[in-house]
């Protein structure tokens, strides 16, 4: 990121920093806090960026956008020795086996996880690590001199365990 306004290093820290205090005290995910969570992260991060490219005498010569998205983990993370074994992918249903008194015989019927949310059986649901998330950004504009830059705070990283993660963005545009 040649064209950054903020190195990329200054802008990994003040966003992890930023993050590590807006859920200092957050055990677990909370969806009714998400809205307070994303304006602290956009605040703080937007006012540490015209901190960063201003002056009492000159205003910053840039102009920024920052996004936060909360991703909410749909349990709590797996440690990842035991991820893969766990957890179902997509590819692989789960199957509980019933028997059925509708079947010939008591015979036995199998259930998917699809069975399950269609209103089977209630016991039979398929709980994965994390939802899946993908997102992508485009722009026109001065190669130059404006840019964008992401980064992934890691909710479960470290032994946090809290059940979300949190991507953060920065545009800048040259004025």
């Amino acid at each position: 990121m040649e064209n950054s306004p903020i190195p990329s290093q200054k802008l990994t820290e003040v966003t992890k920093e930023t993050c590590d205090s807006v859920f200092q005290n957050v055990t677990s995910y909370s969806h009714p806090q998400t809205e307070t969570w994303n304006k602290n992260i956009i605040n703080t991060i937007l006012k540490s960026l015209i901190s960063e490219t201003s002056s009492p005498t000159r205003p910053p010569s840039y102009k920024f956008a920052v996004t936060s998205t909360i991703i909410q983990h749909t349990t709590s993370p797996a440690p990842s020795s035991t991820a893969s074994s766990s957890i179902p992918t997509a590819g692989a249903a789960a199957t509980k086996t019933t028997s059925d008194s509708s079947t010939p015989e008591g015979a036995n019927k199998a259930s998917t996880a699809d069975d399950a949310l269609a209103g089977g059986e209630k016991e039979s649901k398929v709980q994965v690590g994390r939802r899946g998330m993908h997102t992508a950004s485009g722009a026109y504009w001065n190669n130059d001199k404006d840019g964008m830059w992401s980064f992934k705070y890691d909710g479960a990283e470290g032994g946090k365990g809290k059940g979300f993660d949190v991507v953060v963005s920065i545009i800048w545009i040259a004025i």
